[in-house]
């Protein structure tokens, strides 16, 4: 491994790369340029541009630390590549679809609140919940420059009021007084010698001690802070100016604690924890930060979810571990009834910046926070104006960004469990942007994932803006328009898996039209598909002929949408599109799911709610089926092989081996989730999790079984010569190929072969699985088991699809549909909306300016 990057060149270059399937390839990728990696799934693009290029990237960066953070570098794995050179800073973008997480926002996943929370700890007035009052503390210098600031000659006392100590008279606390040393008091308002012994009204509203007595000259700054630090301490953190203006005393209070004058309220100090629902200091105590509890009637999502039943094994009101409520799924919470969803206490809560609190702050749209910044910083001081430029100029570019990359309509308290993938992968980019960073590569995860073609030219204009500040870009993509964009491409095939691996084209897209790749092809058809009929033109006849029934959803004016109604016939493939945060998921995830779910439930055919809307089901529908992205089961050890079943069948065949019952080993022994086969080192995960400060976390393998996830003992068990460790290192393609005999197994396993997944090992984590790969999962174990009378709910299936895997998932879709069920599907991509036989297109625009229909019927619609 060369170890010194030639940062002379032009290039990046990467010779003999053999990670995962990579069949000792070479590659350049030019510096300052936007390279695409493309290819069909499976193929090794994540492999080349993520645990190639990114992985030595990171490794070097870690090299370059102090010796205690070397340590990980043994245990971090070392690229099998046998050059990298020229390589930059390496920064990645992945697309990952994240745990479901409550406290997760867009606010905190692109820092934004990073910096809100140090502008309102350092520019926050508290005000009291309870009294609704300012609260103000002053420092000793604060008050000695107020009081400086008359005129000289002006008198003035210093008062400390009387604290009221349990089981003392107030003629006992000032007689007291008066043995320290000081000879004046003030009760009412009327001044008293100590030494007369006064006796004193116990009911006294205001018992005060004069400290001392002062007339403002030159030179008496020492003398006055010296005694407001008395005063402030007899007076147990207040203090009384008394200062004689136009003959008239009047009084000034100050404390140097937030203590609330009415209720007498001590509030802490204001910090950056405090305004941090993920602290403990700042977070609202009843739903801990989660802005929400457990509804007291739990709901079924009728979802199929991986392995292991959704709600199996998992209690009603749960803690997780960060505490509060678990990952429950939406319909099953409430709104916190003490903070009504702004996750923090109520002190936090109540702290204002120029009138405004934090909470109401992050449900504004991104202009509008932005707009609020800027007056923020024209507003004050010249003074001061240089400080709240530099707290708030990383604010503005970040706001910025997240604008250029298209997602300016959301909010910032907006949940990331709420985001679509591809709008969660825009505000991790704009996180990137905001950074500010030249001369590093970023390497981007299909950045238009989930895009409407217009907001993927706005986004693609956006990496072109990364280029010109002097970065090099690498994006593993599959939208024909960024290739055909694109400097520089490389194209990995030409199958998955096993099979790809090899670098099949490298070059310009325009030489790319010289050669017959699939991406070649993808480009030709893209280019022709405008002369082409829809399918819903082709089949608008039959489609209004069909009698299967339809759904009807009406009046749904849930967040953005703008008193929707819908409709959609049963027994057909259904799109759904339009601009990013044009309403499509609040539409059919959070308005029509509900609702049919409670329809399917047995209430009725006809259920109404307020906001979600109304919705009829005229005719047959039986379940409902919602495919999210969400790994594909519920342990970290599921992986293909549980997920569809047959390792149910494998675990029965290698305990009836003669070595397995020789030694009394029955189908347990061969479990992957738990029990006495697997590796006790890693809880047969196969890989342990390496947490380095400052940087994501690293899986590495196991060093006890070295990813065989099993101990010794079961691995000594063989099959046909196997291993179970080799069994799971099939691919689906070669397991169908081993197990041709075994009918059994061959069934389960064939559906995840025709909707394009033989290239996934057996064993492979369903975490390391991509959102598309996770829903063609699910859909599989549809057609291992079809049924009739369902509809099923997908959003943005072809995620981390070529163009060629779209075309093989349509097919998957179109058989769903023929076994007499209904597919909705939230997409834009141009050959699925070919496919479809209904369209819904929302718009025009996004946020408030969207939440429109502006098609529903069988017609296509050019948006």
């Amino acid at each position: 491994m060369t170890e010194n990057a030639d940062t002379s060149g032009s290039d990046i270059v990467l010779r003999g790369a053999r990670v995962h399937n990579l069949q000792n390839i070479n590659a350049r990728i030019p510096r300052h340029q936007l390279t695409v990696v493309t290819g069909v799934s499976g193929s090794g693009k994540s492999s080349l541009a993520f645990h190639t290029l990114f992985a030595e990237g990171q490794r070097r960066y870690l090299k370059s630390l102090s010796g205690r953070t070397r340590h990980w570098l043994g245990l971090l794995p070392r690229p099998d590549v046998d050059v990298v050179e020229g390589i930059p800073p390496a920064i990645a973008v992945r697309q990952e679809t994240p745990t479901p997480n409550a406290r997760s926002t867009v606010a905190n996943v692109t820092e934004i609140l990073d910096f809100l929370r140090v502008l309102f700890a350092r520019r926050g007035v508290v005000h009291c919940p309870t009294c609704e009052t300012a609260v103000v503390a002053h420092s000793v210098q604060d008050v000695a420059d107020q009081v400086l600031a008359f005129p000289l000659g002006t008198k003035v006392m210093l008062l400390a009021p009387v604290k009221r100590e349990e089981g003392a008279t107030l003629t006992e606390v000032l007689q007291r007084a008066e043995s320290e040393g000081f000879v004046r008091g003030r009760v009412n308002g009327e001044i008293i010698d100590l030494s007369d012994n006064p006796e004193i009204d116990e009911s006294a509203a205001e018992v005060e001690i004069v400290v001392d007595r002062l007339i403002l000259k030159e030179g008496l700054r020492p003398r006055l802070t010296e005694s407001l630090q008395q005063t402030l301490r007899v007076g147990a953190g207040r203090c009384l100016a008394v200062i004689q203006e136009a003959g008239e005393w009047r009084d000034y209070r100050f404390q140097n604690e937030l203590r609330c004058s009415g209720c007498d309220t001590i509030f802490p100090p204001l910090t950056p924890s405090l305004f941090s629902w993920f602290s403990a200091h700042g977070a609202c105590p009843v739903c801990e930060g989660a802005g929400y509890i457990a509804d007291e009637i739990k709901s079924d999502n009728g979802s199929s979810d991986g392995d292991i039943p959704r709600g199996k094994g998992e209690k009603k009101g749960a803690k997780s571990k960060k505490g509060g409520p678990s990952s429950l799924s939406r319909e099953e919470r409430k709104t916190c009834p003490a903070c009504h969803g702004a996750r923090l206490n109520p002190v936090a809560a109540n702290v204002q910046v120029a009138g405004e609190n934090l909470p109401a702050l992050l449900t504004r749209r991104l202009p509008q926070v932005r707009d609020w910044l800027a007056s923020l910083v024209e507003e004050n001081a010249e003074a001061e104006q240089l400080m709240l430029q530099r707290l708030i100029e990383p604010l503005l570019t970040r706001l910025d960004f997240l604008a250029a990359v298209g997602v300016s309509y959301l909010s910032l308290n907006r949940t990331t469990e709420t985001l679509s993938g591809g709008e969660l992968q825009r505000v991790r980019l704009a996180r990137c942007l905001g950074t500010q960073l030249q001369g590093s590569c970023y390497i981007v995860d299909e950045p238009t994932a989930g895009l409407h073609a217009r907001d993927a030219e706005r986004l693609l204009g956006t990496l072109r803006q990364m280029i010109d500040q002097g970065n090099t870009v690498v994006c593993v993509e599959h939208n024909v328009d960024v290739i055909a964009a694109a400097d520089y491409l490389l194209e990995l095939g030409p199958e998955g898996g096993r099979g790809g691996g090899q670098l099949l084209f490298e070059g310009s897209p325009e030489e790319l039209q010289n050669v017959e790749t699939a991406t070649a092809i993808a480009l030709r058809q893209h280019a022709a598909s405008s002369a082409k009929k829809t399918r819903g033109d082709e089949k608008k006849e039959q489609t209004e002929e069909s009698r299967a029934g339809r759904v009807c959803l009406a009046n749904a004016d849930l967040n953005t949408l703008k008193n929707v109604s819908i409709e959609l016939p049963l027994n057909k493939l259904t799109s759904v599109s339009g601009l990013s945060g044009s309403g499509k998921s609040t539409l059919i995830l959070e308005s029509l799911a509900p609702l049919l779910r409670r329809c399917v439930a047995g209430e009725s055919t006809k259920v109404e709610q307020e906001a979600l809307g109304a919705v009829q089901i005229d005719g047959v529908l039986k379940r409902l089926e919602v495919i999210d992205q969400r790994p594909a089961g519920k342990s970290a050890r599921s992986c293909p092989a549980t997920f569809s079943g047959m390792w149910d069948d494998v675990r029965k065949i290698l305990s009836r081996t003669r070595y397995a019952r020789a030694r009394g080993y029955d189908s347990k022994r061969f479990s992957i989730m738990s029990g006495a086969g697997v590796c006790g080192h890693c809880q047969g995960r196969g890989e342990i999790v390496l947490q380095v400060a400052h940087l994501l976390e690293n899986s590495v393998v196991c060093p006890v079984c070295r990813g065989d996830r099993f101990n010794s003992a079961t691995l000594a068990v063989r099959y046909q010569g196997r291993s179970i460790a080799d069994l799971l290192r099939m691919t689906i393609d070669e397991a169908l190929q081993f197990w041709s005999e075994i009918e059994p197994i061959v069934q389960k396993l064939k559906p995840f072969r025709s909707i394009g997944l033989g290239y996934l090992s057996l064993g492979q984590s369903a975490s390391s699985l991509s959102g598309g790969e996770a829903q063609r999962m699910k859909l599989a174990r549809q057609l291992k088991n079809p049924q009739s009378d369902g509809l099923f709910i997908l959003d943005e299936p072809t995620r981390g699809l070529h163009w060629a895997d779209v075309e093989r998932l349509n097919r998957a879709l179109r058989e769903i549909v023929d076994q007499k069920n209904t597919v909705v599907v939230i997409e834009h991509h141009p050959l699925f909306l070919r496919e479809a036989d209904w369209h819904i297109v929302l718009g025009p625009g996004a946020g408030e300016d969207g939440g429109r229909v502006l098609h529903c019927g069988a017609e296509s619609f050019e948006l």
